[in-house]
């Protein structure tokens, strides 16, 4: 059992399947364990799903068997470029905007691209209806995109930040708390 991101070449390379594999068991052992200062090992608790032993346990097996195979890439996207093409960028609507010092910047909450220096959010709940009207406006300069097609949507490239070090050394750690945990390596 492997888990993928969304580096684009998948069926070629895997780029992302070690790391995100990882990535995934070290989120489910931390998830369902707690250490126990005594006997120095990870205790599962009691309401684990047998579901989620088997997710580990293959997960880590698929680690064990790949990590060092040179057909996968090990790659990962610890950061990416915010805009990946027209099909993720939008504006939305926000209720405040601030400077990074707190400063409050009020009015019209509509040009708030006049200010690269500030944090745009919601703040609260913005009523459903209102939301909706809301949505029909530009922001930001553009228009709200309002069906997400996923990061590969646009056929073009974007950039991303990778570290084969760190999809390494999350791997490693993965099987480290997998073997901690109790989980056992079967040879496919």
């Amino acid at each position: 059992m492997r888990f993928e991101l969304f580096i684009v070449n998948r069926e070629r390379y895997g780029e992302d399947r070690l790391f995100t594999t990882a990535m995934a068991i070290n989120a489910l052992i931390s998830t369902w364990t707690v250490y126990n200062e005594k006997t120095k090992s990870l205790i599962w608790d009691d309401d684990t799903p047998a579901e989620v032993h088997t997710v580990i346990e293959k997960s880590a097996n698929f680690l064990i068997n790949n990590v060092l195979d040179s057909s996968l890439k090990p790659w990962n996207a610890f950061f990416s470029g915010s805009i990946k093409g027209p099909t993720t960028y939008g504006g939305y609507p926000v209720n405040r905007v601030e400077f990074f010092n707190g400063t409050v910047i009020p009015g019209d909450l509509h040009d708030v691209h006049y200010y690269p220096h500030a944090t745009l959010g919601v703040e609260g709940i913005i009523p459903e209806e209102l939301y909706q009207e809301l949505f029909k406006e530009e922001w930001e300069g553009h228009m709200p995109i309002p069906v997400f097609h996923g990061f590969n949507s646009y056929p073009d490239y974007w950039p991303f930040w990778c570290s084969e070090a760190y999809t390494y050394v999350t791997s490693l750690l993965a099987l480290a708390k997998f073997q901690n945990a109790g989980g056992k390596y079967d040879p496919q």
